[in-house]
């Protein structure tokens, strides 16, 4: 603010105006009615601006607004008390703990305005109560920059949070916007950028980002019409075995699928017949990886799908450790065997691990819970900890790259929480990762990718229990044709 000459009630302003605007353009009822929720905090002199704008903006359309208040804690900063006076004048009505546990508040919107992003403990009871109670209300729900009770870095209420369908939050988004529950919390967001300058939020806001739809389309790799197989570099799938049969198939047909130019597969002698149903692959059996003239550094290794034999697995890696192996993808098995392995840490920055809580569990000492209810920290801890490029599974996909930043997943659900999702995953980063060489983009890519086909199938009116791993296959090409059109026309426009 000193810097560069902004004041605190300019901020305010430009919020509050945010706030307003959005409340406006969702509003339904000619003679509106609004219900605020004011805390005893800055974000409460935001909920008090925005009701003196809102009152303000109605009456000048000729509607005469209904305003109640429910703001059982008195604020004690000047901020707030300004912003009061100024709601003051608009005109509203006082509720009490009573009225809101008594009416119905389905008409108009809700506003939340209690707690935003300064929050380090739980909630108070009296507002568990009221967002209970008001959890069962039809009136459109607007939360001012967080959900009230969300934690804004892990996306978990503490003890009981407001659940809006609309959240306007200032300068950047907010982690806890994005994991875990907080995409439930916040229903759909809007970032109003306020009056931060670009080269401030620039410098500031570097330690996390969201992979969407935009940074899918940027880092798909070129396909050029005079490419050949051998344009498109190689997968090397080491997976599959008598009790996990088809996992080498699922990893392998997803690289084929995302266009590697050749996919092998080493594949245990018992189940190699097995693997012949995918005739465009080539296979090995295992001793064969050893001794064929395989080129190591022009190759993409995908090391544990559906594999138990650890001792196998402790070879191959130990293989690859000592032919410097550029660009090697840890999933499964491969994993839970790494921590018993004498193998140089960190591991090569174009080594990729996918774990998801429970593997990371093993890797890192943290708990599954502790993972999920700090899923940016139990990433950068495994990155710190191993090297390498940590793609930490789940609800959302968070990726620690070598640089110590942060991507968060935009895409996926619960749809693909079935056993071989995550070969299908390992085998998209595998084929991509053949025809890239930013193994973050690369991990980014195939996660935006595998969720996305999973969001479609929900949003197109699939249910999430219906969709099988071998679906994820079939709509890898439909999903990369729109990605390219996607991109061909951001670039035209």
């Amino acid at each position: 603010m000193a810097e560069y000459g902004l004041s605190g009630e300019e901020l305010m302003d430009a919020a509050a105006e945010s706030v307003k605007r959005a409340i406006l353009e969702n509003l339904k009822d000619e003679a509106v009615k609004a219900l605020f929720l004011i805390g005893p905090g800055n974000n409460g002199a935001d909920g008090w601006l925005t009701l003196a704008k809102l009152g303000k903006a109605l009456s000048g359309r000729g509607l005469r607004p209904e305003f109640s208040v429910y703001c059982p804690q008195e604020g004690q900063g000047e901020p707030w008390r300004a912003q009061r006076a100024k709601a003051e004048a608009v005109g509203f009505h006082r509720v009490t703990e009573h009225e809101i546990r008594g009416r119905e508040w389905n008409e108009g919107v809700i506003i939340d305005a209690v707690y935003g992003t300064g929050l380090t403990r739980d909630i108070p009871e009296l507002w568990v109560k009221a967002f209970r109670r008001l959890r069962r209300s039809r009136a459109f729900c607007v939360a001012v920059d967080l959900p009230s009770g969300l934690d804004a870095d892990r996306g978990i209420p503490r003890g009981f949070a407001f659940r809006a369908q609309l959240t306007v939050t200032f300068g950047a988004a907010k982690p806890g916007l994005l994991l875990m529950e907080g995409p439930a919390h916040a229903g759909k967001v809007r970032i109003a950028p306020l009056l931060y300058p670009k080269e401030l939020l620039r410098e500031i806001a570097c330690t996390h980002s969201a992979f969407g739809q935009r940074q899918a389309e940027q880092a798909l790799p070129p396909r050029p019409l005079t490419g050949h197989k051998g344009s498109f570099g190689n997968v090397v799938l080491v997976c599959g075995s008598p009790r996990f049969r088809g996992a080498g198939i699922l990893a392998a047909e997803a690289a084929l699928r995302v266009g590697t130019g050749y996919t092998y597969v080493v594949a245990d002698q018992d189940v190699y017949p097995d693997m012949l149903k995918l005739p465009e692959a080539i296979y090995m059996k295992h001793e064969e990886l050893f001794a064929r003239e395989l080129d190591v550094e022009k190759s993409v290794f995908v090391v544990g799908p559906g594999l138990p034999d650890t001792e196998f697995i402790g070879r191959v890696l130990k293989w690859l450790a000592e032919r410097h192996a550029p660009k090697v993808i840890l999933d499964a098995e491969a994993l839970n065997t790494l921590p018993q392995l004498e193998i140089a840490r960190p591991l090569p920055p174009g080594w990729i691990l996918t774990p998801h809580p429970g593997e990371l569990s093993r890797l890192t000492g943290q708990s599954a819970t502790a993972i999920n209810e700090d899923r940016c920290k139990a990433a950068r801890i495994a990155r710190s900890r191993w090297g390498g490029v940590v793609l930490l599974k789940g609800f959302r996909t968070v990726i620690a790259d070598t640089r110590g930043q942060l991507s968060i997943l935009l895409s996926g659900n619960s749809a693909l929480a079935k056993a071989g999702s995550g070969d299908v995953l390992a085998g998209l980063i595998g084929g991509l990762y053949a025809q890239m060489e930013d193994a973050a983009a690369c991990a980014g890519l195939a996660s935006y990718v595998h969720g996305r086909i999973a969001s479609q199938h929900v949003r197109r009116g699939g249910d999430p229990a219906s969709l099988i791993p071998s679906d994820l296959i079939q709509a890898i090409g439909p999903t990369l044709a729109e990605l390219r059109l996607a991109r061909r026309d951001r670039r035209r426009s």
